[in-house]
């Protein structure tokens, strides 16, 4: 008689509503988790896409340190320290310099659809620079002598045989060269023949774009697989997309 009982409670309403109970909290839970997934790679998305980018080299202005072509990962902002290579929007230098001023007569500071520079942050407000015979040297803010500069690869001295009298950065300025010391066109405006610079004074502290950090160039050839893996899903979309439309 009780297993009779048992068993008409086991197939019973009660039962058949605890077992839908169950399985709505099961497809809860479920639907509530997956939510939580595209929620968290949503918001990981729009982090990485508003703190870093894709930064390709273009031209020689930092052989050998970089060439041609390569691709670096870039974070956003305007804290850059020595030594640091970063990227510079010269957009609105594009826009606005004469062709005429006798500083370019012989030259194109800018090439066609130049929109940004990547250079090697050597100095900053305060500071005083020169080189001589292929060695760079500083005098820091508030210092009072001058010493070799320590914060970029030791192979550029050993490369390059250059030269440029004392530079002061003023205040918000920015003092950057290119690692290719003899084939750059950077920051010495002021020299004799004017041939070394995109316009006639410093850039801005508030120019630079971006930081390619220690980290992200030291793997800089792992990272060109993950640029690789992108341009697939990018190619294979913009390829569906026209297919299907």
């Amino acid at each position: 008689m009780r297993e009779q009982s048992e068993k008409q409670l086991k197939d019973g309403e009660l039962y058949e509503r605890l077992y839908r109970y169950k399985e709505r909290g099961s497809t809860l839970r479920f639907y509530c988790i997956l939510a939580l997934l595209v929620l968290a790679a949503l918001t990981f998305r729009i982090w990485w896409v508003s703190s870093f980018a894709c930064v390709e080299v273009d031209g020689g202005s930092m052989k050998p340190t970089l060439v041609d072509g390569e691709r670096l990962l870039m974070r956003y902002g305007q804290d850059a320290d020595y030594g640091d290579i970063i990227v510079v929007d010269v957009r609105k230098y594009v826009k606005a310099y004469d062709k005429h001023d006798p500083l370019y007569r012989d030259m194109k500071p800018f090439a066609a659809g130049t929109q940004l520079l990547i250079k090697r942050l050597i100095a900053k407000e305060g500071d005083t620079v020169y080189a001589e015979s292929g060695k760079l040297f500083i005098r820091y803010k508030g210092g009072t002598e001058f010493v070799e500069y320590e914060h970029e690869p030791e192979y550029i001295s050993k490369i390059y045989s250059y030269g440029f009298s004392e530079y002061t950065v003023g205040e918000g300025e920015i003092f950057f060269l290119g690692d290719n010391r003899e084939g750059s066109l950077d920051d010495r405006f002021h020299e004799a023949d004017g041939r070394n610079s995109h316009i006639n004074g410093l850039y801005k502290v508030s120019d630079i774009y971006g930081v390619v950090s220690d980290w992200a160039y030291e793997n800089r050839k792992g990272i060109e697989y993950v640029f690789k893996v992108q341009d697939f899903f990018r190619d294979t979309y913009e390829k569906l997309r026209k297919l299907f439309t």
